[in-house]
């Protein structure tokens, strides 16, 4: 079993304002269109692990195959972000992504 891991926490600091994940790329939402690419590979299981505007990262994905994890230390940076989805991530994954 393989899985993958995406990390949907960050603030978007160098960003400005605007959370970069849920800017319009091409028509969709640019975090939409990423899961939805990973989820057409041959992973076998997709955790999401949301910290900033969660709910907003949520909504987007509603209806998506994915499992949403929260990380509450997501303001201590992306490491921890790593460690929320390790430790989310399915006891019979081989491989993480």
């Amino acid at each position: 079993m393989i899985s993958a891991i995406i990390l949907a926490a960050g603030e978007s600091r160098r960003m400005g304002v605007k959370n970069k994940l849920l800017l319009p790329i091409s028509g969709e939402v640019l975090i939409s269109n990423f899961v939805k690419s990973v989820c057409a590979s041959n992973v076998d299981e997709v955790v999401v692990v949301v910290g900033h505007e969660a709910e907003k990262i949520e909504d987007v994905l509603q209806g998506q195959p994915v499992r949403f994890v929260e990380n509450l230390r997501y303001m201590e940076g992306m490491t921890s972000s790593i460690q929320t989805g390790i430790q989310a991530a399915s006891a019979e994954s081989e491989g993480l992504l």
